[in-house]
């Protein structure tokens, strides 16, 4: 039920209330600010900062383009506190106007943001990624020489609705490496289960290209062995992080690996085994201990970050939360605290929210991920807990942190 208070109401006087009558909307301004900042988090988490939230009388109303439409309504649908709102109505702001292009929505009837109010369901499936057929080009290198060319290129991977799928990121040097990288992941993951998102830069080396070979090997081996996980490869480092999906499928995985180190490739990371199933079936939980120093080690070679000045999570650490979540799930009894830090170099009165915020989105992913939201507790402590000196651009780094903490271990 939404209420309404006009002008006449308020000009008979109704803004003097008895003492108890004010309980009721500080209780509602207290649901709508919790129910703003919380799902503000969420929307960032799923990569939908582009979206703005209002609540009022616990009624929500999101504001952005056509296209995030379906996703924001979904991301609303599952908060914690979905039970507190009353109402989700989202606005667009991308309306078409008359002339047939996309511009400001005009006020006019016809071309205005029309809300779609929803009356919401049960929670429904984002989509998967989509396949990319071709990178974004820069500017076609000269091939009067091949320049040197740093190569910095990645593959995502997760599994959605029982599919593996790979997302490719970064740069590399020529058209052929591309092809080499997308055929690979095509063949491995099906056309559907590819999103191409590389650019070429230019340029290449003999020990670069024989590195970018390995690195579609190690692409295509982490499809159906490895439920979760990322490859790096930065010109002829290849860093991995990932879970795999059983033995066999990690024993898959870790054969390719050891092929790139033996034609000189250097690889960093590892890839965790599942947890082994009980004598009667179970999956064996993990003890406290055990589960702390997982996301230690899993934090540590694959923090969490964000884009700038935005709780807005990177598609890398999306995968790291990923993993996380699976480690979660490994200790469904553990509580956990999701703490934001920020280094010393902003002002201090943004640093705090700001910290907060990030937690919160953190948190909001984990849920999406199946967690449960009893579980995870949110905190940010702006700089006020450094683990390294802010006088340093490594320190600052470092103190830009989200940390997993398992409570009483």
């Amino acid at each position: 039920m939404t209420h309404r208070c006009g002008r006449s109401a308020l000009a008979a006087g109704l803004l003097v209330l008895p003492l108890g009558a004010v309980a009721v909307p500080l209780a509602r301004a207290s649901i709508d600010s919790a129910l703003t900042t919380e799902t503000q988090a969420a929307l960032a988490a799923r990569g939908l900062g582009g979206v703005s939230v209002t609540s009022s009388w616990a009624s929500l109303t999101l504001h952005g383009p056509a296209a995030n439409q379906d996703g924001a309504l979904a991301v609303a649908r599952t908060l914690p506190h979905h039970g507190d709102v009353e109402s989700v109505t989202y606005v667009v702001t991308d309306a078409v106007t008359a002339g047939g292009g996309a511009g400001a929505p005009s006020p006019s009837p016809s071309t205005s943001p029309s809300p779609t109010t929803s009356p919401s369901p049960s929670p429904s499936t984002s989509p998967g990624p989509s396949p990319s057929p071709s990178p974004s080009q820069s500017p076609s290198p000269s091939t009067s020489s091949a320049v040197p060319q740093d190569i910095s290129v990645g593959a995502l991977v997760s599994t959605v609705e029982g599919k593996p799928t790979v997302i490719l990121t970064g740069s590399l040097a020529t058209e052929a490496q591309h092809q080499q990288v997308l055929s690979a992941a095509v063949t491995a993951y099906g056309a559907t289960g590819v999103t191409d998102r590389t650019t070429l830069s230019g340029g290449t080396t003999a020990a670069t290209t024989a590195a970018v070979g390995r690195f579609a090997a190690v692409v295509a081996a982490f499809a159906g062995a490895v439920t979760t996980g990322s490859a790096q490869l930065s010109n002829t480092t290849l860093t991995v992080v990932g879970i795999g999906k059983d033995a066999a499928g990690l024993a898959v995985a870790t054969s390719e690996l050891d092929r790139a180190r033996a034609s000189g490739v250097t690889v960093a990371g590892s890839l965790t085994a599942a947890a082994a199933p009980s004598p009667g079936g179970s999956t064996a939980a993990l003890t406290a201990q055990e589960l702390q120093a997982r996301l230690v080690a899993l934090l540590t070679l694959r923090p969490v970050t964000f884009v700038s000045s935005s709780p807005e999570l990177t598609p890398s650490s999306r995968v790291t939360l990923d993993q996380a979540a699976a480690l979660l799930l490994q200790a469904p009894s553990l509580a956990i605290t999701v703490a934001g830090h920020t280094d010393s170099s902003g002002n201090p009165l943004d640093s705090l929210p700001l910290s907060r915020v990030r937690a919160f989105a953190v948190r909001a992913y984990l849920v999406s991920q199946r967690v449960s939201a009893d579980r995870l507790t949110a905190v940010g402590y702006g700089d006020a807990q450094p683990v390294a000196p802010n006088s340093t651009a490594a320190g600052r780094a470092a103190n830009r942190r989200v940390e997993l903490l398992v409570k009483g271990r």
